[in-house]
């Protein structure tokens, strides 16, 4: 792993941090099929550029992002019927690229 992979990876709870997780695929069941299904191709095309990935990453502030990519520090979240503001106002560590169903 990379130095600032291993730095990405401090930000978000022990929990996630095992090897499990890393470039696992997770989803709630109360996320809606259209929702898991963009935030499972933001997945894949990101895999396929070599990024390693979490998903569902808590970090330690307690915010949850769909992908975090601790390869560039970067969080994805998968708006459906979320507001941009709402998203917003949401106290990530990371930078967060938007991405609409």
């Amino acid at each position: 792993m990379k130095p600032v992979e291993r730095d990405n990876l401090n930000k978000v709870q022990i929990s996630n941090r095992v090897g499990s997780h890393l470039n696992c695929f997770k989803f709630g069941i109360n996320e809606t099929k259209e929702h898991i299904d963009k935030k499972l191709e933001v997945f894949i095309e990101l895999r396929k550029q070599g990024h390693n990935l979490i998903t569902e990453a808590k970090f330690l502030n307690g915010c949850r992002a769909d992908v975090f990519d601790i390869s560039d520090g970067r969080a994805f979240e998968v708006l459906n019927s979320e507001k941009d503001k709402d998203c917003d106002q949401k106290d990530y560590p990371v930078k967060i690229i938007k991405i609409r169903c």
